[in-house]
């Protein structure tokens, strides 16, 4: 529609935030096992990288009627991700791949903040698209914009709990 439409416009699609790990992997500091239905890879991105890339991207000319997509440099899985949780804080964590049904189940009883039943099943199609590819696309502008190669998945998860080894994200849900 947009296209069709002879506005100028230049569309930003932004990468999957890697400061969301604890949600995609239901973690918290206390975890020893993190359970997943899929693992696929997703070019994880920073927030903060995101928004300076995305500032830099509105004061350049160049990028009329165009979609563009702002990712981070490489995409990892989230096996990746609590990798480097492990390496970050010291911990042996391990990541344990269940049937959805069985994930579900276990998810609910590891949750420790009471997301329902609900919430998990809900999340099983994020899981599915990963694995299909829908997040794994790099593409190099993000690195343009920024004048330097962007944080990966890896590298933002280790730097959030090195500041914060018990980094949460918005799973300040009702206690059970």
């Amino acid at each position: 529609m947009l296209k069709d439409s002879g506005t100028t416009y230049t569309s930003v699609r932004e990468g999957i935030y890697a400061e969301a790990f604890p949600l995609f992997l239901n973690y918290y500091a206390a975890s020893k096992v993190l359970h997943l239905p899929y693992d696929g890879p997703v070019a994880y991105a920073s927030r903060a990288e995101l928004a300076e890339a995305t500032a830099s991207l509105m004061m350049q000319d160049g990028y009329e009627k165009e979609i563009v997509l702002l990712t981070g440099p490489k995409a990892v899985t989230l096996a990746d991700l609590a990798l480097a949780i492990n390496e970050a804080i010291g911990k042996n964590m391990v990541v344990e791949t269940l049937p959805p049904k069985e994930y579900v189940k276990a998810s609910v009883k590891s949750d420790e903040r009471g997301k329902g039943k609900w919430w998990f099943e809900r999340r099983i199609s994020w899981y599915e698209g990963a694995v299909k590819g829908d997040g794994k696309t790099v593409d190099p502008l993000m690195g343009k914009l920024l004048g330097r190669v962007p944080k990966d998945g890896r590298q933002i998860v280790k730097e959030l709990l090195a500041a914060d080894s018990e980094y949460t994200w918005h799973q300040n849900y009702a206690k059970k």
